[in-house]
């Protein structure tokens, strides 16, 4: 499994690189911008883009979205509440920041516990978690010795491992 995380837009906003080792399968989640530093990234590790993960519909996180899906063939994926926000650049709040509009129809609207498949990994995906926004996703990725946690209030990921807890 390869995991990156990249301060992506203009905000900084924790973006993070999953890969399957295995198929060179990938996706993204939270594409705040820096769509030619992702692209690099997939190039760097071989990866080809298959979904894009959003774990809210704030335009600091979704400032890549349009770039990635110029250049790839992946699929958007969002909660089914937060559907309404990317597709109008005043609710996602992108008409009030430094760049453009972003406004898009995702392409998968997710639900509580949808699985997602990348590759040989499976990602579990949790949503309504109550933080500043009505949504985010929760990931649950399970691979055979490995569980990430991916907490994105807490920008960080967990890293489970045989029931040895470490952070990185």
């Amino acid at each position: 499994m390869i995991l990156e995380r990249i301060q992506a837009g203009i905000y900084a906003a924790n973006c993070y690189l999953i890969g399957c080792e295995k198929t060179k399968l990938a996706t993204i989640i939270d594409p705040g911008g820096d769509v030619d530093s992702i692209l690099q990234l997939l190039e760097k590790h071989s990866l080809q883009l298959h979904s894009i993960i959003l774990t809210h519909g704030h335009g600091d996180h979704i400032g890549g979205v349009d770039g990635l899906k110029m250049e790839t063939d992946a699929k958007v994926h969002v909660h089914t509440l937060d559907g309404p926000m990317v597709k109008n650049a005043a609710m996602n709040l992108s008409n009030m920041m430094s760049g453009p509009d972003v406004s898009f129809y995702p392409d998968v609207l997710l639900k509580d516990g949808q699985m997602l498949q990348v590759g040989k990994l499976e990602l579990k995906l949790y949503i309504h978690l109550v933080t500043h926004v009505v949504v985010y996703v929760f990931v649950l990725m399970i691979t055979c010795l490995q569980v990430i946690l991916y907490l994105k209030d807490q920008s960080a990921v967990q890293i489970l491992k045989a029931g040895h807890l470490s952070k990185s």
